[in-house]
Parts: structure tokens; C-alpha cells; sequence
């Protein structure tokens, strides 16, 4: 039997990756994200699994596990260390809905053999922790699939790394995703470094100001970054319970203040601070701040309010005009603290070029065509698969001719 292959979902939007890969002995499939518009794609049927069929996550991100409440409890479920941790605690605090599948943990560099097909999974860098790459062998074909990746994160190392062993590895298939392709033109990408460095400039040209933090809740490195800087400079960082308690379990640290008025479970009492007090020196606060309790900038006179890839994310989700009006209304001036989790446009082609795939497969994009086009215009062999078609090495060979002819 030959390999077969299907891309589920994640081929013309971003998230929602599904591809299953069945080979006479065993079934894998990576990553399980939510599906928000049928036509983007569909779940794998799981109604009759087979005793060798596994799901492998690239990252805790929801468009890559938003759909794992649905896997039925005989299928396993792989994912890094760091993210098995993370998911424990994205429960614990109520941003994860529990499921009935089994959740395993796997190290970096290991191989996990479901039937006849090995997978090892790599570690990588994207915005949020345990964030892996996964080179996938089968029978007759060998796959690298990248997740979300950036090359101007924390730790492009190991991105590098990977990707060295990858173009020895001899794929003959890239999964690459595609995000900074799907606008008209790049979006301004502010490296997370830099971002560290305009936080500091920030800290230092606003003593006198309260400043209000709305980071992604999932991002703990970045939050813990960022407080450590504040209280460099002689400012605690105040947060909110469920954030506390990630800094804490993912990042073993405390050294940060709570607010009482939100921890109606009494977590945090040896670390309460209450809104009088900050209101009394709002210049020695950091107060990190969801867009549910945005209603906290009444309490000041002015202030900055710092947005940090929190939620909500941009101008397309309607919440966001809900939170300008309060900024505007609290008189607070509104900062771009933002740092994309994704490869530049240059980043992608450079990845590509490095792996040297038989065939480079753009996806998790709204525009895979434009990455296609610019792969190969630097002589990279692309193709754009279609949704529920079944694939084998062969035909995929055949299709990826006729795209790049």
C-alpha cells in the first residue's frame, strides 16, 4: 500500500492545519485546530480509529488545537514537554476546555513509531512555548512540516538547527506555513528583541504614568520578560489571577504583584494589592490588563495603555473598537507593543531554500498562492494542493510538475 495523504483544513486561511497521513500500518495526524468556516475545511473522520493512530500538536495556539475536545478518547495525543505543561495549566485556569483523549508528552529529538511511520518532533520558535517542528518517515515518503515558525523570536537557534537537519533529513515534502503571504503588502514586523527595547524606552519616558499591559495570556516568556524589565526600573508588575498563576507554574516566577479586587478565590493573598493603592502611586505600576476588566482605566485620570498581541488581536475583531473607545475615554495613549510570531516574507524563502524539499506545499495562509508564486520565482518547486484530495508521493509529483511548468 502506498502512502496516502489528505490536507483537511489550513490550505487558504490561517490555522485550522489538519493533514492525516495513512500508510498500510498507521495513521498520524498533525495538529487540530478549530474550523470556523466549513468551507475552509473539515475534521478527519475518527469514528472508527485504528489501534495505530496518533495526533502530533505543533503548538498550544487555539487555531492548531481548537478542535482536540472532539478527538475520541482512544487516540493519543502528542505534543512537547513544554506544551503538555502549558496545557495543564491553560485547563487549571479555564483558557482550555478539558478533554477525553490522552495527552502524552514527548522530548525534542525523540521518535515516537505509530505503526510504520516514525515522527520526531524538533523544537522550534514561535510566539507561545513548546513550539515544535516535526519530520515525519514513511514507507515511501518523508515529510518536514514547520508549524508556525519565525526566525525573529527568542530562540532562532533552534529554529536553525532544525532546519540544518532537515536539508539532511532529504524531504520530499515541506508543509510550510505561509501567514506574512496572506496581506497586499508585509506588515510592519517588529522582531521580539526589539520589542524588549522599546519597552525599556517606554519605562524610561513615562515615569509619571500608570501604564496598563494587555498581553496574549498564552505568551508567558514574553510576560515574563517584560516584568522583569518593569521592576529593573522600579515598577511591579500587577496581574490578574489566571496570569499570575501561568507566570508562576510555566515560568517559576512571583515576583509580581496581584490584583485583589479580581482574585475572588483568595489565590493570591500573599500577593494582593488593591486599586486604592495604585491609584495613590500609579507610577510604580505595571498593570497588566484584559479587555474583560478594560473598565480599571476609570480609575485613572490618564495613563498608557500597552497592547501586546492580547485580545483582542486587531481592528478585524469587533471588540476592538469597544477597547479604543476606553482608551480614548480614560484619556490614555494607546502603544503598539506587538511582536509577530511568524516568518517574514524573506524568513519563509529562506526556509524553504535551506530545507530544499522535493516539493514546498504553502499553507495556513489566506493567500498560499503568493508564496507559491515568489518559491518559484527562486527556482523552489511548489504546488497547491486541494482540500479532501487524497495524495501519494506519486501523484503529488505529477501535480507539482504541472504547477511549476
Amino acid at each position: 500500500m502506498m502512502v496516502d495523504f489528505q490536507f483537511m483544513s489550513g490550505l487558504n486561511t490561517i490555522g485550522g492545519n489538519i493533514i492525516d497521513i495513512c500508510s498500510e500500518r498507521g495513521r498520524v495526524i498533525f495538529d487540530y485546530g478549530e474550523i470556523l468556516d466549513p468551507t475552509t475545511g473539515s475534521l478527519p473522520d475518527l469514528s472508527s480509529p485504528t489501534e495505530n493512530t496518533a495526533i502530533f500538536i505543533s503548538h498550544l495556539h487555539i487555531d492548531h488545537i481548537g478542535s482536540l475536545k472532539y478527538v475520541p478518547k482512544e487516540v493519543p495525543i502528542y505534543m512537547s514537554q513544554a506544551s503538555y505543561i502549558l496545557y495543564h495549566q491553560l485547563v487549571e485556569v479555564g483558557e482550555e476546555f478539558p478533554i477525553v483523549a490522552s495527552v502524552y508528552p514527548i522530548a525534542y529529538q525523540e521518535t515516537i513509531e505509530i505503526g510504520d511511520i516514525q515522527v520526531i518532533a524538533k523544537q522550534s520558535d514561535h510566539d507561545i512555548r513548546g513550539a515544535s517542528a516535526f519530520f515525519v518517515e514513511t514507507p515511501d515518503v518523508k515529510f518536514v512540516y514547520s508549524g508556525d515558525v519565525r526566525l525573529t523570536g527568542n530562540d532562532p537557534e533552534s529554529v536553525e538547527e532544525w532546519l540544518e537537519e532537515a536539508n539532511k533529513f532529504r524531504p520530499d515534502l515541506l508543509l510550510l506555513e505561509g501567514t506574512t503571504f496572506s496581506f497586499e503588502e508585509e506588515r510592519e514586523h517588529v522582531p521580539e528583541k526589539a520589542l524588549y527595547i522599546y519597552w525599556q524606552e517606554l519605562l524610561k519616558n513615562n515615569p509619571l504614568d500608570v501604564i496598563f499591559l494587555n498581553p496574549y495570556i498564552r505568551a508567558t516568556e514574553r510576560l515574563l520578560n517584560l516584568s522583569k524589565q518593569a521592576k529593573a526600573v522600579g515598577r511591579d508588575m500587577v496581574l490578574e489571577p489566571q496570569y499570575a498563576q501561568l507566570l508562576k507554574e510555566i515560568e517559576n516566577y512571583n515576583d509580581t504583584y496581584v490584583l485583589q479586587e479580581l482574585d475572588a478565590e483568595g489565590l493570591f493573598k500573599d500577593r494582593w494589592i488593591n486599586l486604592a493603592a495604585i491609584q495613590k502611586q500609579p507610577a510604580q505600576y505595571v498593570v497588566q490588563n484584559s479587555f474583560e476588566n478594560r473598565s480599571l482605566m476609570d480609575r485613572f485620570d490618564s495613563g498608557i495603555y500597552g497592547h501586546s498581541n492580547g485580545e483582542p488581536l486587531g481592528d478585524y475583531d469587533e471588540r476592538y473598537e469597544k477597547l479604543l473607545e476606553t482608551i480614548e475615554a480614560n484619556h490614555f495613549v494607546l502603544e503598539n507593543l506587538n511582536s509577530g510570531g511568524h516568518a517574514t516574507q524573506e524568513d519563509l524563502i529562506k526556509i524553504a531554500q535551506t530545507v530544499d524539499a522535493k516539493v514546498t506545499i504553502p499553507w495556513h495562509s489566506f493567500k498560499p498562492e503568493a508564496l507559491a508564486e515568489a518559491l518559484t520565482r527562486m527556482g523552489i518547486v511548489s504546488m497547491l494542493p486541494e482540500l479532501d484530495v487524497v495524495y501519494s508521493i506519486n501523484r503529488l509529483n505529477q501535480a507539482s510538475l504541472g504547477e511549476n511548468q
